[in-house]
């Protein structure tokens, strides 16, 4: 039990940093298409970040558009199947979701589901990041069946993954 607690912390540490570089990439991305849009002439008031005070909530607005991602429910370590007997992969979450994070949840009735099954009925993608910053972090994508893909434990990594397989 020991070793789980110890690796669910590690596990946490990692799935902050790597959501701290994600946000920071956002921002980077967001200041890009700001500048593109104004060099055309077209209002950029509808791109925008928003991260939230705890740092575990970002909400990227660009036009009409809305994906967010979060850090919550990491209430217990989470165990990843693997295939081929391979024991599971113990490692934190960060959810992407259509739509905003706070429209969803104030749109629902958390009496009748929890904040999990609720922000898993929106998601788009999930990043897992092991305890152990050597081992690959797991991308699933919930429209191609959860099929798995492999990246070095990196927010951007994940952001431009993420972005390449939504494209296509």
């Amino acid at each position: 039990m020991y070793k789980q607690f110890l690796d669910y912390q590690h596990a946490t540490v990692s799935m902050n940093d790597a959501f701290l570089r994600m946000v920071q990439d956002l921002q980077d991305v967001v200041d890009a298409l700001k500048q593109s849009f104004a060099a055309r002439g077209i209002t950029t008031q509808n791109i925008y970040m928003e991260v939230d005070a705890t740092k575990t909530i970002a909400v990227v607005n660009i036009l009409w558009q809305k994906i967010s991602f979060t850090t919550r429910c990491n209430f217990q370590p989470q165990a990843l199947p693997r295939k081929d007997d391979q024991p599971p992969l113990l490692s934190c979450r960060i959810m992407a979701m259509k739509g905003s994070y706070y429209d969803i949840i104030k749109t629902s009735n958390l009496q009748d589901t929890s904040e999990v099954q609720l922000l898993l009925d929106h998601e788009v993608a999930s990043l897992f990041v092991p305890a152990e910053k050597v081992q690959n972090s797991v991308i699933t994508i919930r429209h191609l069946f959860n099929k798995e893909i492999y990246i070095f434990n990196n927010g951007s990594n994940w952001l431009n993954k993420l972005v390449e397989i939504t494209q296509n």
